[in-house]
């Protein structure tokens, strides 16, 4: 114990931990790396170090050197000055000298005053020679107080063996603050946890603990919790060897995740390493066959999640030992996806030798068998009740019923279910007695948060990817190269390509410029400007979607064209267009929604002018800015975003103008499989229920990037599937895209972070020996200048500048000229070199003339965040996306990209004017590889991602008045994306083919969606819910919620610690 204290090996990517000797072969693989190879893994001990660990890290995380880069590699970083701070054999200029290129990559990066600082920090941290020591297997005997070489704690088949010594973590547990072993369950609830285990399997019950929730109020939900062994007397209720024993409640499918995010940022690396764990955890015999029930031993056990998850989490190793098969049981049975699964944990559980799985399951069942047994009795109460009114031999009252069930509470408590008030017990009684007849009495409570998907749009459906024909890998150094061929487009004989002539002559205006409707918009012609029929397109970015939306805007246009408009007696000397006064402007409203703000005002500028000719206003409604009422009625077509859109309709004042829309066209609806995803299934829901509520026609157009499971989508849109339904695969892009994808191997997180900058170099040469110019795309705006710097530096120090602005010639003339007028410090930096940088946060005429320079071809290489693939149309041969993580402020952690994101990314790859194939190069995790491959290649099946949101949209629907009972809220279910998911693959859905097979409509499932969504605004005091005529009324938080776009969660957070009495501050 004393020795793991000082030994702080913590989990890392890149390390392997050395104090092994042999065994646990399976897991030491998996982590990969050798001795002094990992990043992070050092640990300060004392304060001291732990002080100057701190100051070094925001020293190398500062602007100037790695600026903001995920925790992993900043430490990892730290490591790497760390080794040659200490390396004994370096000269001090020496170690300046590597630190610089280190940080910087010049040889004079860092001043002299910042290397001292970083010298005297690298002496106060002088328990950094005992881990190299540690890691390095040191087993000379040097420190072997028997003198016999062999290190007593080293066992010789498992390596470290840890005693976790009681009397130790006693004085611990005294003094450390409870909440570091706080509960997972709702905070509101307060849980006594008392032992249920004991030596024998059978310890005595002492009686159970009731708390009462201690905010919400008397409605809320009581839980009663455990059994104090005789073992708990001696030791504390619900401690075993002063471990807290945890109640199966609080263990779900994501309690591992949950327990590692607090030590770890990486949601990749948190998920991986908490299977790792339940692997280790797992208690089922082994494959093989040995001897013993339940496989791996405590010892076994201890050492594997030592090995994972180091000694810095020893309070966490601790409480995942004294509650293994809690744990595991708990965990494996929330994961599993069919009965087979199911059953097969289940009877591990039940054979586990020390009677700990046993007692699990039994608490596991007791709770809906409780609930079972109550609804039996519910039903008895409401027979005797319904005697009695008919008058047939009874002499029990029902208050002499209710009575009775005073002891009903006690049986309850035995079986530690919820408890069950007397009062309520009553209600219930007189209510069934009434009408038992609905079906919501029989819904059960679900679990949205394991019901969703816990990766959101990075969700994978799929089990493998099928790459295409020609299509090759290579391994190199660090990383491994996948290579898909382009698609070739080959025209089929006797293809037609419609020349704009032959459309109607009052729709030549907005095709100006224009002589033929490309193979795509030929194809549809038909169908989007002479029918009114939905349609969902899915097409490649560049296939020319944006004309099939001018079609069907035209086509409302002409549905609203005067009596002899174009007359051959009409004079248009008078006018100021010849179209002017020949349609009725005030008669219809056209919404066009678009995923981003930038995509937006690109929309708006683009249908502004092709649509002006015809007195057309087309107008921005997104966060940035709003429109009064009389701008709305003078506006014929909106573009707005989803989330701004759903406010308006969710509005009651905003139907005067909503009932004039006549034509929804939604934009990358493959949206659906982001996290903003039900913003969307909202909106259609809506506008198709409006449609057949007022029988006024409103046309949907979807638009979305080539998806294997189109059908689906088209479904849900209402879309006919033989007329409205059109999918054309990547040989339809007009330039053909190549596709690169480099799985980065390299464990060490801060060497991983400079073998992309060197990728990136050699992608970048290898264009420019062929004349091409290449965008990068990072995921910041400081990492913009940094890799632009770090690309000028590389070619310097390997003399190629002269791939990427020739000496002496015009180019180089221009850069310079144009240096001067530039205010941009990174971007003075790198522009005579031929780089350049463009971000949201430049000046706009630094943007402009990035822009200008690059469309003429001076720039060679420009380093961009996503602003640019979204708000300028600036393609290039070949795009690079730098690394697929990018903060996200809402989750407070490194996530991965939109699949949004990076299909816009890679449609910025080819000019169609000038290449006949593009180059696109994804660089990513090397275990990201196939989710990009399936992406990119029509193997990611869209998802629906509602359950996690789904009470807010409910909600919304109750408040708007469209649902106004439980029934209602099923058959708007119907309605939305996740219904139609739900038919074509109930297992992904937590249905199990039999549930699936006895109810093929699946009303039992959205019946027991729509109750717990209910039950949760209930208990947030959003809605009113009576369950016994399933109706549902709004409150006023609810109503609050709804118009200000605030979640059901946060309002209850308000409604709880608000008080009248407040101030502002």
């Amino acid at each position: 114990k004393k020795e793991g204290n000082e030994g702080t090996s913590g989990h890392s990517s890149g390390k392997r931990s050395n104090i092994l000797l042999e065994g646990a072969t399976s897991i030491l693989d998996d982590l990969g790396g050798g001795a002094g190879g990992g990043g992070g893994m050092y640990r300060p001990t004392h304060p001291a170090s732990r002080s100057a660990y701190e100051t070094l890290l925001n020293l190398i995380s500062s602007k100037q050197y790695l600026g903001n880069q995920p925790t992993s590699i900043l430490q990892s970083a730290v490591e790497e000055v760390l080794q040659t701070l200490k390396d004994g054999y370096l000269k001090d200029p020496e170690r300046k000298d590597s630190i610089s290129r280190l940080l910087t990559g010049k040889r004079d990066g860092i001043t002299d005053a910042v290397f001292a600082q970083m010298v005297q920090m690298g002496k106060n941290m002088d328990d950094y020679e005992d881990y190299i020591k540690r890691v390095s297997g040191n087993t000379n005997g040097d420190d072997d107080e028997n003198g016999d070489g062999k290190d007593k704690s080293v066992d010789e088949e498992m390596g470290v063996a840890v005693v976790f010594d009681d009397s130790d973590e006693e004085d611990d547990e005294n003094i450390r603050d409870d909440g570091e072993e706080r509960s997972d369950v709702d905070e509101d609830v307060v849980v006594d946890v008392g032992d249920s285990s004991s030596d024998e399997g059978d310890g005595n019950e002492d009686g159970e603990n009731l708390q009462e929730a201690n905010d919400i109020g008397a409605d809320e939900e009581r839980i009663v919790q455990g059994k104090a062994s005789d073992r708990s007397k001696g030791e504390g209720k619900g401690k075993k060897g002063g471990v807290r024993i945890l109640s199966v409640y609080e263990i779900d499918a994501h309690y591992l995740q949950r327990r590692l995010a607090l030590t770890l940022d990486d949601a990749e690396e948190c998920a991986r390493l908490a299977d790792q764990v339940l692997g280790v955890l797992d208690i089922r015999p082994p494959p093989s066959g040995e001897k013993g029930s339940s496989g791996t031993s405590l010892r076994e056990c201890e050492n594997q999640l030592l090995v994972l998850l180091g000694f810095e989490r020893f309070d966490l190793i601790k409480t995942l030992l004294a509650n293994r098969a809690r744990i595991w049981g708990c965990v494996s049975l929330k994961r599993a996806t069919d009965e087979v699964t199911r059953d097969a944990v289940e009877t591990a559980l039940m054979e586990e030798e020390t009677g700990e799985g046993r007692r699990t399951l039994e608490e596991l069942r007791s709770r809906s068998m409780a609930e079972d047994w109550k609804g039996e009795r519910m039903k008895t109460v409401q027979d005797t009740l319904r005697k009695k009114e008919r008058g047939d031999g009874t002499d029990e009252s029902p208050d002499d019923i209710v009575g009775k069930e005073s002891k009903m509470s006690k049986a309850l408590d035995s079986i530690k279910v919820q408890s069950v008030n007397v009062e309520d017990l009553k209600d219930v009684a007189m209510e069934e007695a009434v009408d038992g007849s609905d079906d919501n009495r029989n819904a059960r409570e679900l679990d949205f948060d394991s019901l969703a998907f816990r990766e959101g749009s990075h969700t994978m459906s799929n089990k493998k990817c099928d790459l295409p024909d020609k299509s090759w890998r290579a391994m190199k150094p660090g990383y491994e190269e996948v290579h898909v061929p382009a698609v070739r487009s080959v025209a089929p004989p006797g293809e037609r390509l419609v020349p704009i002539a032959e459309l109607p002559s009052w729709t030549h205006d907005a095709f100006a410029g224009m002589t033929m409707l490309n193979r795509v918009q030929s194809k549809m012609a038909e169908v989007a400007l002479r029918t009114s029929e939905n349609i969902l397109l899915c097409a490649p970015t560049g296939a020319g979607k944006t004309n099939v939306a001018m079609l069907s805007i035209l086509n409302v246009l002409g549905q609203y064209q005067k009596e002899n408009a174009y007359g051959e007696d009409v004079a248009y000397d008078d006018k100021a267009s010849k179209h002017e006064g020949n349609f009725d402007l005030s008669s219809f409203k056209i919404i066009y929604v678009a995923p981003m703000k930038a995509l937006v005002q690109e929309v708006v500028k683009n249908f502004s002018k092709r649509l002006s000719p015809y007195g057309i206003t087309v107008r921005e409604l997104s966060g940035d800015s709003n429109l009064t009422r009389q701008q709305i009625s003078e506006t014929q077509m909106i573009v707005t975003t989803p989330e701004k859109w759903d406010i308006v309709t969710r509005q009651g004042e905003g139907r005067a103008y909503t009932q004039l829309v006549r034509l929804v066209i939604i934009d990358e609806i493959h949206l659906l499989h982001d996290d903003r995803g039900p913003v969307l299934e909202s909106i259609v829901a809506r506008a198709i229920r409006q449609v057949e509520t007022t029988a006024e026609p409103v046309r949907l157009v979807g638009l979305s990037a080539t998806l294997p499971n189109y059908a689906d989508v088209a479904t849900f849109l209402r879309v006919k599937p033989d007329s409205g339904m059109f999918f054309f695969d990547h040989s339809y892009r007009p330039v053909p895209l190549q596709m690169q994808y480099v799985g980065i191997t390299e464990r060490n997180a801060f060497r991983r972070f400079q073998l992309q900058n060197e990728i990136c170099y050699e992608k970048a040469t290898s264009q420019r020996k062929n004349g091409n110019q290449m965008l990068i795309f990072v995921h910041s705006r400081a990492e913009t200048g940094k890799t632009a710097k770090a690309l000028r530096d590389l070619a310097l120090e390997r003399d190629e500048l002269n791939f990427f602005v020739r000496e002496g010639g015009a180019t180089q003339e221009i850069l310079r000229e144009e240096l001067g007028t530039v205010k941009n410090a990174d971007l003075k930096e790198v522009l005579p070199f031929g780089f350049a940088i463009h971000h949201a946060g430049m000046a706009r005429a630094d943007r402009e003339l990035v822009e200008d320079l690059f469309a003429d071809g001076h720039i060679a290489v420009l380093c961009c965040t996503a602003t640019l693939a979204w708000g300028v149309n600036l393609p290039a041969h070949a795009v690079i996306i730098k690394g697929t993580q990018i903060y996200d402020p809402s989750k407070g952690r490194w996530a991965e990209l939109s699949p949004l994101d990076v299909l816009q990314m890679l449609g910025r790859a080819g000019r169609p004017q000038y290449d006949t194939e593009g180059e696109g190069i994804i660089m990513t995790a090397h275990s990201e590889l196939q989710y990009y491959l399936s992406l990119t290649n029509l193997q990611l099946p869209v998802e629906s991602q509602m359950i996690k949101t789904l009470p807010d949209h409910l909600n919304a629907e109750i408040v708007l008045g469209t649902i106004q009972n439980i029934s209602e809220a099923v058959d708007w279910m119907s309605y939305t994306f996740l219904y139609v998911r739900m038919l074509q693959n109930p297992n992904l859905y937590g249905i199990s083919d039999k549930a699936a097979g006895e109810d093929p409509t699946l009303k039992r499932r959205r019946m027991d969606l729509v109750h717990t969504a209910a039950c949760m605004l209930e208990r947030s005091h959003l809605v009113r819910y009576d369950r016994r005529s399933g109706a549902l009324h709004s409150t006023p938080l609810g109503r609050i919620s709804s118009q200000y776009y605030i979640s059901h969660s946060s309002m209850a957070l308000y409604s709880r610690h608000l008080r009248p009495n407040m101030a502002d501050i």
